[in-house]
């Protein structure tokens, strides 16, 4: 699939063909810029629909910086250098543990509970 957000809506149907052309252009390279020239005309995310919330972005170096982090590595913007980050989910760190509703030790029926040790 191919999400694609605009900055702007196309004023002509010329400029709307020369920015499916992009688009297009911008899918098969797999690359987060929709540029027509040197203009930056929106954003372009292919992939599932788990990939589709990059789409809302207002700046390609923010999905090029969560797409990095997903996949364990962190490109700063304006440079070529990429560096190592390891990631690891939330649920390999531990398991939930009290909510605020919880803390006085009683449920909210009335039934008196026991705090876990």
């Amino acid at each position: 699939m191919t999400f694609v957000a605009l900055r702007k809506r196309p004023a002509s149907a010329t400029e709307a063909a020369g920015l499916a052309a992009a688009i297009r252009e911008a899918a098969r390279r797999a690359r987060s810029r929709v540029m027509l020239g040197d203009d930056l005309c929106g954003i372009c995310v292919v992939g599932t629909w788990d990939d589709g919330g990059c789409a809302t972005a207002t700046h390609p170096d923010v999905v090029d910086a969560v797409r990095g982090l997903r996949d364990g590595a962190l490109t700063l913007p304006r440079t070529n250098d990429t560096h190592a980050l390891p990631v690891t989910p939330l649920g390999a760190l531990g398991a939930r543990g009290l909510i605020d509703r919880d803390i006085n030790g009683h449920r909210e029926s009335g039934d008196a509970g026991k705090l876990p040790r």
